[in-house]
């Protein structure tokens, strides 16, 4: 078994975390979840993170997200889900994230190697950290 020092976990969050969290505030996301239906901001919020699970309720968002309150999601979710199907919010999070990144970053830093190589890993990281979360939690 390989052993993780004990705050790689903190460390993979630090280094990616400001490219995940940039698109949920960035006014390139509003504009693309309102082009699909989805105004309110708080809407869009759960949304745009809740997407990744399908179709959900509020009770499996306040527990992937921790730290919000169940009433609050309840008032978005699931009726979200009847304005814009949770791929439709996927891609519209996508299109936010690669206007924003472009906006802030520039082209050239977009389309590097390196760049590349980081949303490898960032997807990588994703994928894995829903694989375990519904494994363990599901």
């Amino acid at each position: 078994m390989t052993s993780l020092h004990p705050r790689a976990g903190r460390r993979c969050h630090n280094a990616l975390n400001p490219l995940h969290s940039t698109v949920y505030f960035s006014p390139d996301f509003a504009a693309e979840l309102a082009r699909i239906g989805i105004e309110d901001a708080s809407a869009a919020y759960f949304a745009g993170r809740g997407a990744a699970m399908g179709a959900v309720g509020p009770g499996a968002v306040a527990a992937a997200f921790y730290n919000f309150n169940h009433e609050l999601i309840a008032k978005h979710l699931p009726a979200v889900w009847d304005t814009a199907s949770p791929q439709a919010v996927l891609d519209a999070r996508l299109r936010a994230a690669d206007t924003t990144l472009r906006r802030v970053l520039g082209d050239d830093s977009v389309a590097s190697p390196e760049m590349v190589e980081v949303r490898f890993f960032f997807f990588f990281f994703f994928f894995l950290f829903f694989f375990f979360f519904f494994f363990f939690f599901f």
